[in-house]
């Protein structure tokens, strides 16, 4: 008889609680009225909002509008740009973060479909934060931390070759993050640093990687 397979939302049950939000959201302080002068939004957290993860997405990366003319790309709300510079989903599994990051799209040399394909390869039990700190950012609770790290760290796709030629050198994109390592003592997120090198990261250990794209 063939083993039940088991989902993704029941294997996260294998992984420790993952650190919890925590960013001051006092409205007299000056980092939240520079937030709200930078974007509308100013400092977003989707699970504050009726929206799910992947609308929370959209606004917060909303501003830029492709299709316009020039003069008109960028959107507005109430005269402020359509976007947080710093955002952050809830915790949420492959499946839901995938689509996420897709609503990014391309952010010079972060990738959101790239990405999303990548997120296949992580090993599970994992969660996944989508977020934005000015830049695209990931966070990812896994117990493999090692394997996790490779993933982002070898993100660099190939190109096909244009003509059928043995010796033609292919293209590749880098999609690599910028800021990748390990958080140390992670108790909440958001966390800015790089934390831990590939060579500190231990599998079987619950561990919070941080992944951001200049």
């Amino acid at each position: 008889m063939d083993e039940p397979t088991t989902t993704t939302e029941e294997s996260t049950q294998d992984l420790a609680d993952p650190p919890r939000y925590e960013l001051s959201h006092d409205r007299d302080s000056v980092a939240h009225k520079n937030a709200r002068r930078a974007g509308y939004y100013g400092i977003m957290y989707a699970d504050e909002y009726v929206w799910s993860n992947r609308q929370c997405t959209a606004e917060a990366y909303g501003e830029f509008y492709a299709d316009a003319r020039p003069g008109k790309r960028h959107r507005m709300i109430n005269g402020q740009p359509r976007r947080s510079l710093k955002f952050h989903t809830t915790w949420m599994d492959v499946a839901e973060a995938k689509p996420c990051l897709e609503e990014i799209g391309s952010y010079n040399r972060f990738d959101g479909d790239v990405t999303a394909n990548a997120l296949d390869d992580l090993p599970e039990p994992v969660r996944v934060v989508v977020g934005r700190e000015s830049s695209p950012v990931m966070y990812v609770w896994t117990v493999d931390a090692p394997a996790a790290f490779d993933v982002f760290d070898e993100l660099i796709v190939e190109h096909e070759p244009v003509r059928d030629d043995p010796d033609e050198i292919v293209p590749a994109t880098d999609h690599r993050p910028n800021e990748l390592g390990g958080v140390p003592s992670p108790e909440t997120f958001p966390i800015i640093t790089v934390g831990k090198g590939r060579d500190e990261l231990v599998s079987g250990v619950p561990t919070l990687l941080r992944a951001w794209w200049d």
